[in-house]
């Protein structure tokens, strides 16, 4: 028996190595300089998983980020908490640019394989992307269309396990101060309910790039002249649904899920005059929701 076939031999014999972990990829969050992947990469990251983290095992749970648009939230949930997998839908691929993100502000030369995205139409089933424990949706409900709104929620049953988790947080709400989301301009609280839409528009369009604040500069704002931005931006002021925090609540309990908790956030800002009266001082003042819903659907 020659060397060689003894050798095979021994190869073949021998028990199986046991397989070597990927190692994780280096990264550091020391570097960030750009203050929205910072605020979504440790902030928005850190409230999802402190609201799911005591309802699912994140280190054996699959969480769907419903409207991720650029997934650092979902990337910082990935390397920040270890949650098993992050799959991130959204109908702008905004997500094309996080490989370049994160090598510039955290090194990370490679996107997790357990983080994975998909470009989807607005009313689109959520079927294919499989099943998951939880969804979350950071700052999208607002901006779904009205004639969609109760298909989404009722949707989100057809990717959760039984019995999984929803969080949903929406910051600002329509009614409140900032509630435009036309605060990067610079307009004045409540702008956009004690102005005609012309002149709120004529406002915005006069605005200069100096006006959007360090932790509002997304990609869009790199990527377009400022004029077309503030066009863009102004758009989808106007295409806002005015959810409020109690029709969320509603939106999510009509669709088979049970609310476990909820938490809102209100300003403390003095209601001008000429809106007092016109509109429940609590709809002004609340600005923020945060709210964990679970699934009653088998």
């Amino acid at each position: 028996m020659t060397t060689s076939i003894l050798t095979r031999l021994r190869h073949w014999l021998a028990p199986p190595k046991p397989a070597v972990p990927e190692p994780a990829p280096a990264w550091s969050d020391d570097r960030i300089t750009d203050q929205w992947f910072a605020s979504h990469f440790r902030y928005a990251a850190d409230v999802v998983h402190e609201a799911l983290s005591p309802v699912c095992d994140p280190s054996a749970s699959s969480l769907l980020d419903f409207g991720c648009y650029d997934g650092i939230t979902g990337l910082g949930l990935l390397l920040r908490h270890r949650w098993k997998q992050v799959i991130g839908v959204d109908i702008d691929p905004g997500f094309d640019a996080l490989p370049r993100l994160a090598r510039e502000q955290i090194g990370l030369q490679r996107l997790p394989a357990s983080l994975r995205f998909h470009r989807i139409a607005p009313s689109e089933s959520l079927a294919a992307v499989g099943r998951v424990e939880a969804i979350m949706s950071w700052s999208v409900f607002e901006h779904v269309d009205r004639k969609i709104l109760d298909s989404v929620v009722a949707g989100f049953h057809s990717t959760l396990v039984p019995g999984g988790h929803c969080f949903v947080q929406i910051d600002p709400l329509y009614y409140s101060p900032l509630g435009s989301h036309l605060g990067r301009f610079a307009a004045q609280p409540w702008a956009h309910l004690r102005m005609a839409g012309e002149e709120l528009e004529r406002f915005v369009m006069a605005a200069a790039p100096e006006s959007v604040p360090a932790d509002e500069i997304t990609e869009q704002f790199r990527s377009m002249p400022f004029d077309q931005y503030k066009r863009f931006i102004f758009r989808h002021y106007r295409e806002l649904n005015r959810i409020t925090a109690d029709e969320l609540l509603a939106l999510f309990t009509r669709n088979g899920f049970d609310l476990v908790w909820e938490k809102r956030r209100r300003t403390g800002e003095a209601i001008p005059d000429d809106l007092a009266g016109r509109y429940d001082d609590d709809l002004l003042r609340t600005c923020e929701i945060f709210a964990l819903f679970r699934s009653s659907r088998g």
